[in-house]
């Protein structure tokens, strides 16, 4: 069965080698990937080897408050320290 993996902070390194690692394994797809600076561009355009599972996802920009809502069965945060408590408080209110 394939899970679904958001990431927040998609763009930094981190994030970019979480991208190519799901990009390899069979059982893992993304849901979103998130990135205000390249909100609406294609992810494939700066990471080609995720292209062949979906040409056309493309970095968004969502509020932390939109981040549960997005479907995915897990979410990591690829972000610099201090960055995420704002993403895991959004969670915890949605329990």
């Amino acid at each position: 069965m394939v899970k679904t993996i958001g990431i927040v902070g998609a763009r930094g390194h981190v994030g970019a080698d979480l991208v190519r690692l799901i990009a390899a394994h069979p059982q893992f797809e993304l849901a979103f990937v998130s990135s205000r600076e390249l909100a609406g561009q294609k992810l494939a355009d700066h990471i080609p080897e995720y292209a062949a599972k979906n040409p056309e996802l493309r970095y968004s920009s969502p509020s932390h408050e939109e981040l549960p809502g997005l479907g995915a069965d897990a979410v990591v945060l690829a972000l610099p320290n201090g960055k995420a408590a704002d993403c895991v408080a959004a969670f915890d209110a949605v329990g």
